[in-house]
């Protein structure tokens, strides 16, 4: 292994550390059930959004489905434990292949569009979901929704139930989320996807697949989402279609773009300002959206890459100084 490489996997352990100890301090300034459930939140937000910025940040395409994707994980983990008596630690890891199929499904026909063609046919493949979800009679509970009677997740015979083992449980998937991004965008794939977002044609002309590379992350993305969906079924023991709507994917897109589109800072952030609006501003629902529609285009006027840009761009001028001082 060369040097490189493994400066590369000890820069990314760093980061993952260090939103490890976040939302430890999260978690221990949570006095009450509520805001530990809250943290918990906010570490499926993370994966959810990881996987998100694989195929928005990286890939540079605007998808608008990753909600539907989230809601898919949800509802198979319920259908799977509830109705066919599949274990519910079973159910987790099968959800992500069921999404991931899915997402194959869905992008290869999808990929083959550009820009805001793309993610009009993401956009579609929201409402045709919520429309499975809305008349999908016993399976998915109609409008209602399903109370999800799931037994506890087992592992090595430790059962996880109270909401601190959750919050464990859950921050240990966000962390392995953010690693398993970092990680990849190091290799050539990551590589790769990243210069078909800069230049298609110049990355076609050295042999990189763009289709390929964005079908391969959106397939991820899907993925992720299903773990998100799974974990938060466990979390709410409830699923119903208002959880998973297509004002949910515009969110999470917006939150993101404000948290930086394609740096591992990008998804810890968005999640941060969910937690923030779920916190502070659960009492006023009414006005929400409209927050979150200041917070976008205070970003598209202030940060244009994002938090997470901006803090990498103050660290790669840092680098740049030191190298032309010789100190590098």
């Amino acid at each position: 292994m060369s040097k490189s490489n493994i400066k590369n996997i000890v820069s990314v352990l760093i980061s993952v550390s260090c939103v490890g100890v976040f939302i430890l301090f999260m978690g221990t300034i949570a006095s009450s059930g509520y805001q530990i459930a809250l943290v918990s939140s906010l570490c499926i937000n993370i994966v959810t959004l990881a996987g998100l910025n694989f195929i928005c940040g990286y890939g540079g395409q605007l998808a608008l489905g990753q909600a539907s994707f989230v809601g898919v994980g949800a509802y198979a983990t319920v259908i799977m434990a509830t109705d066919f008596n599949v274990s519910s630690t079973a159910a987790l890891f099968i959800t992500p292949f069921i999404t991931g199929v899915l997402a194959l499904v869905v992008g290869i026909p999808s990929l083959r569009l550009r820009g805001l063609y793309f993610a009009v046919a993401t956009l579609a493949f929201g409402v045709i979901f919520h429309q499975v979800l809305l008349e999908g009679g016993a399976y998915t509970g109609g409008p209602d929704g399903r109370v999800a009677i799931l037994k506890p997740l087992s592992f090595f015979g430790t059962q996880i139930i109270s909401n601190e083992q959750k919050l464990y449980f859950n921050a240990g998937a966000a962390l392995l989320a953010l690693l398993v991004m970092g990680l990849l965008m190091k290799t050539w794939f990551g590589i790769g996807l990243q210069a078909s977002k800069v230049s298609e044609p110049a990355s076609s002309s050295i042999g990189i697949s763009v289709f390929r590379s964005r079908l391969a992350a959106f397939v991820l993305s899907g993925m992720f989402a299903g773990v998100a969906g799974s974990l938060f079924a466990f979390q709410t023991m409830y699923v119903s279609p208002s959880s998973f709507t297509l004002m949910m994917s515009v969110d999470l897109f917006m939150v993101l773009f404000f948290g930086g589109l394609g740096t591992f800072l990008g998804p810890v952030v968005a999640a941060a300002i969910l937690y923030g609006f779920s916190r502070w501003l659960a009492a006023f629902p009414d006005i929400q959206p409209f927050l979150l529609a200041g917070v976008f285009l205070f970003a598209l006027r202030s940060f244009p890459l994002g938090v997470g840009g901006f803090v990498a761009g103050i660290y790669q001028r840092r680098r740049i100084a030191r190298f032309q001082a010789g100190k590098i």
